[in-house]
């Protein structure tokens, strides 16, 4: 009968033994210790020369142990590359590109200089823009990309519909909370948005003449001469309603910028200058001495 501890001190319930009655760990530090490769491999030793166990780390193909190699690295990670390029610019603020041999400040003025010469392609769209500056989506150029979407979104209307009608009955809950993520990230751009496109589609005006306009009132309210900073919101556009009736405008008869109150004022008053006159005179005879 086995004992149940071998002549090392292992006991044999717990590491087991093999089917010929030894200690399995004896056995398996046996194996280790005098293990040689067969084959064209057999001259492999089963330590580096830093003591590193070769079946633990593991070697590459050329024969180099990983630990020693990785240690290697680390310890000269860095030593061969200066802190300044040769045009004195700090590389640890500016950053190298890609391949780490080119300061990025110097390779964006190359390149504002002369961006078709000694340019690399990948940096280029077939149609020549410049993906450093217009961007990139999923290696595509960013204008490509959408000029592509709306050249597709026109030549396949059809399919998008049929799609749309049985994607968005299954996902309502779901582009609901997309919706209101975008909302909630997005608020001031929103705003911004929507101001721009009330100014370019009800009175044919851009946002920078709108700022024009506003400067040149010194962006105070032509009526009450409060100024934008003590309204705490920016100045509606005022027009002529016997050129244009309705809420939209021509752009043509767009008079100037008023509060809200003094638009809305003339508003209710149809630009009638003889009421204005006489609310001014009923307002003088009931003044309070």
């Amino acid at each position: 009968m086995a004992k149940d501890i071998c002549p090392k001190g292992h006991d044999t319930r717990i590491t087991g033994r093999d089917k010929h009655g030894s200690c399995k760990v004896c056995r398996h530090e046996h194996h280790v210790q005098t293990y040689v490769p067969k084959g064209p491999n057999r001259k492999k030793k089963l330590y580096c020369k830093n003591g590193h166990e070769i079946a633990v780390v593991g070697r590459y193909v050329s024969g180099a142990c990983k630990e020693c190699v990785s240690q290697y690295k680390k310890e000269h990670r860095g030593q061969n590359k200066t802190q300044f390029c040769p045009k004195g610019h700090d590389t640890f603020i500016t950053g190298r590109d890609a391949s780490n041999s080119e300061c990025s400040q110097c390779r964006r003025e190359r390149k504002r200089i002369n961006p078709n010469k000694d340019a690399r392609k990948k940096d280029f769209c077939k149609n020549g823009h410049d993906m450093t500056i217009v961007g990139r989506i999923n290696h595509m150029c960013e204008v490509c990309r959408r000029d592509y979407e709306k050249q597709y979104a026109k030549d396949n209307a059809d399919k998008i519909k049929a799609y749309k009608e049985i994607y968005l009955p299954k996902n309502k809950e779901k582009i609901r909370r997309q919706r209101k993520i975008y909302v909630e990230l997005n608020k001031g751009k929103i705003v911004e948005y929507f101001r721009v496109h009330h100014l370019k589609n009800c009175y044919n005006l851009t946002d920078e003449k709108y700022n024009e306009m506003l400067a040149k009132q010194k962006r105070s309210c032509l009526g009450c001469l409060q100024t934008v900073e003590e309204l705490g919101k920016l100045l509606t556009v005022d027009h002529d309603h016997s050129c244009c009736p309705k809420s939209k405008s021509c752009g043509k008869c767009i008079r100037g910028l008023l509060c809200s109150s003094c638009n809305v004022a003339l508003g209710r008053l149809k630009d009638n200058v003889q009421t204005l006159k006489r609310l001014i005179k009923y307002l003088n005879k009931n003044k309070r001495r």
